[in-house]
């Protein structure tokens, strides 16, 4: 009876303190990529079981307070977790069952709207920061997760950047004044499902995520990571077995600030509650894929 066993060491470097947004999100996506490699055994042609193990995944946290995680190192650490579960996964599988693809998406395209409420409460004219449209671009990894079960669902990590200005609206004067630079990037960990049949050209898909967004203003603003979100969809189109075109829309609110305000029950009266404000953007891409 052969056994197939799978080492794939995945070393990555987080600077960051305990317990904070990153320290989860790197367990977070550790779990996923484990679970993405995990499967019961499979069956060659001359239908002997073919075992496998699930990949070590070995992450060294590094902690330094006040030292900020460089951008590129969490794109490099993700795709490195993404492509640690992908290529051993399918090495071990056997020929007859389909092959857990990863594909790989360089975009750019344009980023729109946000605002920044600043709770100013009257004290200071500016009662807004406005955020403007311009470009932005990025990388989308995608991975199978259950490619004989269920073709269509896939594994997505997400990272875009937008240079950008920021400008502060005047509640008195109507007017919006330049502030100065600033850079948006957002890290998003999610799924995406693809319609359609596994074998496919034309593949339109749905896609949801969750992560943060690291706001870059120069110390314009009194925050830098904020929780986000996306929702959207698109449309991929493979021009061959491993490279393709694939067009992306999506809705990216990210948390900015908060504020307390007076709500009415109809049983208990009045009462205070805390609530979020949200930039709230939008962005449309088109970007190469390439599929392995």
């Amino acid at each position: 009876m052969p056994f197939s066993t799978l080492f794939a060491p995945a070393v990555g470097t987080f600077w960051t303190s305990r317990g904070s947004p990153l320290w989860r999100l790197a367990s977070l996506t550790c779990l996923l990529n484990i679970f993405a490699t995990i499967g019961r055994p499979k069956y060659s042609k001359e239908q002997e079981p073919c075992y496998w193990r699930a990949p070590r995944v070995y992450i060294i946290i590094e902690i330094s307070k006040g030292r900020p995680m460089h951008p590129i190192k969490i794109v490099l650490m993700s795709l490195v977790l993404a492509a640690c579960g992908a290529s051993p996964a399918n090495a071990q599988w056997s020929s007859t069952q389909p092959n857990r693809n990863i594909e790989i998406t360089p975009f750019g395209g344009s980023r729109f709207g946000g605002v920044i409420n600043t709770n100013s409460g009257g004290i200071s004219p500016i009662d807004e920061f406005t955020i403007k449209s311009t470009w932005d671009y990025g990388a989308i990894a995608d991975i199978d997760l259950l490619p004989d079960s269920l073709p269509g669902l896939q594994a997505e990590f997400m990272w875009s950047q937008e240079p950008t200005q920021l400008g502060a609206h005047d509640a008195f004067t109507g007017t919006t004044s330049p502030v100065g630079n600033l850079t948006l990037n957002n890290y998003q960990w999610g799924v995406d499902y693809n319609l359609g049949a596994r074998t496919a050209r034309l593949k339109p898909f749905i896609a949801a995520g969750m992560g943060f967004t690291h706001f870059s203003s120069g110390g314009a603003l009194p925050f830098q990571n904020k929780l986000s979100f996306n929702l959207g969809g698109g449309v991929k189109y493979f021009i061959v077995q491993h490279a393709g075109v694939r067009f992306d829309v999506r809705w990216v609110p990210s948390r900015t600030t908060s504020q307390v305000e007076t709500f009415f029950d109809p049983f208990f009266g009045p009462y205070e509650a805390n609530v979020n404000n949200y930039a709230q953007q939008f962005q449309a891409n088109l970007g190469l894929i390439f599929r392995f």
